[in-house]
């Protein structure tokens, strides 16, 4: 974990040493300022949002082959995210951004699209291993609601500053298509965030946050081109994307909380770790304790809750300083018995094994 830790935390500083690398190139060039700009925060960005997609895989290794799917399709979805962005600069870089139709068009934006689909489906498999019940995770109400935040962006004013009005409009639907799956995926994580055990809940906020930061991100680049238009300098020197580039950063904290998961609490020096919670040896620590530090590890907080209604028999009618009674303590052993087998054979998100899971605990 130390080594996910140290690489979170260098990460922006190789995006930004990459993307000082791509305003050098463009200088180098003689390209214009803008077009400096734009190279440097779009690869700054782009090298965030890959590295988190490399942490986010990272982190996978022991979980289930539905969630590797699902975190699979949402890296896959960051990567080309990333990379649609970063071809807009290239081919300004080499002098492409009029000559094309693809590019003097709204057709850049697509490859960006596409990674956006990608995130709301990763995320859309992510919903259904919690069993989340929510019309945000039905294509067929997402799909008509992005087509109706298309045209309703489409048939937004443009600024003066523009190419052709074709292309403002066209680049302002595709980002309202954007707009609307940003916000299917945000509600998603959302509802996953809350069924979530402890374990889960911090990342899952990160992830709402990170959805959350790139619906303003398009509020933003809807309202920078309804104010001012495609060719402005907030939109051509790549300021836009350097909103991106910053808000990047809340996608790496759930990256590397998410690799946190499955990690045992560091020891203090010299503390001392107590045994296994195997049965027979309720001495060593308090099966209370043991339950309630596993049940953290479940995915799903409302799958386990009604396997812990023994233990809250036995602690509401336990009195403080008075050891428990046989029948208390086999109660408390087979809650967690009950647990542990959840855990190893049931859970949708991560299957341990016993040992595995005693070492965590």
């Amino acid at each position: 974990m130390r080594a996910k830790r140290l690489t979170a935390l260098i990460l922006p500083f190789v995006a930004i040493l990459f993307g000082l690398g791509g305003f050098a190139l463009a200088s180098n060039t003689g390209q214009p300022h803008d077009t400096m700009t734009l190279l440097a925060y779009s690869i700054t960005a782009a090298v965030l949002y890959i590295g988190s997609a490399v942490l986010f895989l990272a982190g996978l290794k022991n979980f289930t082959a539905n969630l590797k799917r699902a975190y699979g399709i949402f890296c896959t979805g960051l990567i080309l995210f990333a990379l649609g962005e970063v071809q807009i600069p290239v081919f300004a870089l080499l002098g492409q951004a009029g000559s094309q139709s693809w590019i003097s068009g709204a057709g850049l934006l697509v490859p960006i699209l596409v990674g956006v689909v990608c995130i709301y489906v990763g995320v859309r498999l992510f919903a259904r291993l919690f069993n989340i019940k929510s019309i945000w995770g039905n294509p067929w109400f997402v799909a008509p609601a992005a087509i109706a935040g298309g045209i309703g962006a489409y048939l937004l004013p443009v600024g003066p500053a523009i190419s052709t009005v074709e292309q403002a409009k066209g680049s302002n639907a595709l980002m309202g298509i954007m707009f609307a799956l940003f916000i299917a995926t945000a509600v998603l994580c959302y509802h996953i965030q809350q069924k979530a055990s402890v374990s889960y809940k911090k990342a899952m906020q990160w992830f709402v946050v990170t959805q959350l930061t790139l619906v303003a991100i398009t509020i933003i680049t809807i309202g920078a081109i309804g104010l001012y238009g495609t060719r402005h300098w907030f939109m051509e020197g790549g300021y836009s994307i350097l909103v991106q580039a910053v808000f990047a950063l809340a996608i790496l904290k759930a990256a590397y909380e998410f690799n946190a998961i499955n990690e045992a609490p560091e020891q203090e020096p010299g503390a001392v770790i107590p045994s296994s919670p195997v049965v027979g040896q309720p001495a060593h620590a308090n099966l209370a304790d043991i339950i309630i530090a596993t049940a953290k590890k479940a995915s799903d907080s409302t799958a386990i809750d009604p396997l812990l209604d023994g233990m809250r028999r036995v602690t509401s009618g336990a009195l403080p300083g008075q050891p428990l009674s046989p029948a208390d303590e086999v109660t408390l052993t087979r809650t967690y018995q009950r647990l542990e087998h959840y855990l190893t054979e049931e859970d949708p998100v991560r299957r341990y094994t016993k040992d595995e899971l005693r070492s965590l605990i």
